[in-house]
């Protein structure tokens, strides 16, 4: 397996060494899980109707404050 060299802070060093020791695990087996995780979530496949709808909301929407006027109207 090829060795890679990362760059964190410590705090992020420590929080996965933490993990690591509460799971029974190496540091390594967390980082390669957690890649494992990533190549799985980026080849999951997205239902079409999900895909269609993708994009339809603003991205700088406010929910909260849409929903309160929702209900204004709603019981006005």
């Amino acid at each position: 397996m090829p060795q890679q060299t990362i760059h964190i802070s410590e705090e992020d060093a420590e929080t996965l060494e933490t993990y690591a020791q509460k799971h029974d695990l190496t540091v390594d087996e967390v980082v390669h899980r957690f890649a494992a995780s990533l190549r799985d979530a980026s080849s999951a496949n997205i239902h079409p109707e999900v895909h269609t709808i993708t994009g339809l909301v603003p991205s700088d929407a406010n929910a909260k404050e849409e929903y309160s006027r929702h209900q204004i109207r709603k019981h006005d």
